[in-house]
């Protein structure tokens, strides 16, 4: 792992560094949300099949009363309407991120693949000679490797 780190780390530019970090950031928020949107379910649950629940907790009762009024209704109204738009949310957020990491991932595929033809073109036919096309093509499948991990 830390071979693939220090060579991220010789390849990338300053620019694409800090986008990497945005992009590992913006993957730890997502996954909080993803948390989020799990472990907000059970607790719905519990109060909609046992809705007393509500009025003998402290918290429950001031939750009642803020969110719905006093009304179990209206409660339980206003609770599916918040998990329905914080899914949407998430889903939404996971499309953008998954964007970003694509359009990431694509341009630096595109850079380096670039970065290692114009090489391989300023090389006179000789060096080909001595060295092989393998060469060209083993160093290729090295940034492909490199790439895919991304």
């Amino acid at each position: 792992m830390w071979r693939f780190v220090n060579q991220l780390r010789i390849l990338l530019k300053p620019r694409d560094k800090f986008r990497l970090g945005g992009i590992f950031a913006g993957t730890v928020a997502g996954a909080l949300l993803e948390l989020g949107a799990v472990s907000i379910l059970m607790p719905l649950m519990a109060v909609l099949a046992r809705p007393e629940m509500l009025e003998a907790n402290r918290y429950g009762k001031w939750l009642l009363d803020f969110a719905g009024g006093g009304n179990l209704r209206q409660f339980t109204l206003v609770c599916c309407g918040f998990i329905f738009f914080f899914y949407i949310f998430k889903n939404l957020y996971a499309y953008v991120l998954i964007y970003f990491q694509s359009r990431f991932t694509m341009r630096l595929i595109s850079d380096f693949e670039s970065r290692l033809l114009e090489c391989t073109l300023r090389e006179k036919y000789s060096y080909f000679i001595l060295h092989g096309a393998g060469e060209f093509y083993f160093h290729r499948s090295l940034l492909g490797g490199l790439t895919t991990n991304l």
